[in-house]
């Protein structure tokens, strides 16, 4: 049932820039992906496509770049890694 909420959501985000109503979706997504609870994942750079998505999440100081096709049926993310100067 989720997935088809977001799959519905997804169709109309790539018509609006502001993804705020998206939030909470991705945030449950990624939290499976990153071991870290919904309500501690912050999500930016969210770009959202009819058949694909990518967003940065972070959580307790890590970022993490995830991504989805299929209409968020295929999930996955990685750590980024820091630029040390």
């Amino acid at each position: 049932m989720m997935m088809c909420a977001i799959a519905l959501l997804a169709g109309c985000a790539a018509a609006r820039p502001d993804l705020q109503h998206l939030t909470p979706d991705l945030q449950r997504l990624t939290a499976g992906k990153i071991g870290c609870p919904p309500g501690g994942i912050t999500i930016s750079e969210a770009q959202i496509g009819a058949e694909r998505a990518s967003w940065t999440a972070t959580c307790q100081g890590k970022q993490y770049f995830c991504a989805a096709e299929d209409t968020f049926r295929d999930v996955s993310c990685v750590i980024t890694l820091e630029e040390k100067g």
